[in-house]
């Protein structure tokens, strides 16, 4: 329990550092996640689009039997598409990583300038609060994030993607 006005205003420095870390490795992981599912969509989608008009192409040219294969493969890359849905992945991950990153930019100008010249510790208190608050609303609503995405997120950190040039 911190002791005085100086201990708590160093004590609300270092939770909304905390919760300024929590969401850069959400956030970096969610836009892992999220290009991975992009690459999935693309992947999948492209192959299914030229399957199709080439499937067209062959029953109009009385190519039967290659218009039936090409029917077939796109019918499971089509269905394959629907149920993975990795657009929607894709949209839902990146919208929690840019969440995530608002909110570790609001904590970041919290302990870096907000918290210098405090006015007032309650309001402080009340600050920290509300970018907790957020942070929980965040974990709760965002999409789990799956374990090769938490690699490639910490990877992305731990190369200097996520740094500021004018932070040491």
């Amino acid at each position: 329990m911190p002791n005085g006005p100086g201990e708590l205003l160093e004590a609300l420095k270092k939770e909304a550092s905390r919760i300024e870390e929590d969401s850069l490795y959400s956030s970096r992981c969610h836009f892992a996640a999220a290009a991975r599912w992009s690459r999935v969509h693309f992947w999948l989608g492209l192959p299914a689009a030229v399957g199709a008009a080439l499937a067209g192409v062959s029953a109009v040219g009385q190519q039967t039997a290659l218009a039936v294969i090409l029917s077939a493969i796109v019918t499971a890359l089509a269905a394959t598409l629907t149920f993975l849905n990795p657009s929607d992945k894709s949209s839902v991950h990146h919208a929690a990583g840019t969440s995530f990153n608002a909110l570790r930019g609001q904590a970041r100008r919290f302990h870096e300038i907000d918290a210098i010249d405090p006015g007032s510790l309650e309001d402080l208190r009340k600050e920290l609060k509300d970018l907790a608050a957020g942070r929980d609303h965040l974990n709760a609503s965002s999409p789990q994030i799956p374990r090769w995405a938490f690699e490639k997120g910490r990877e992305s950190i731990t190369a200097g993607e996520a740094r500021y040039k004018v932070d040491p």
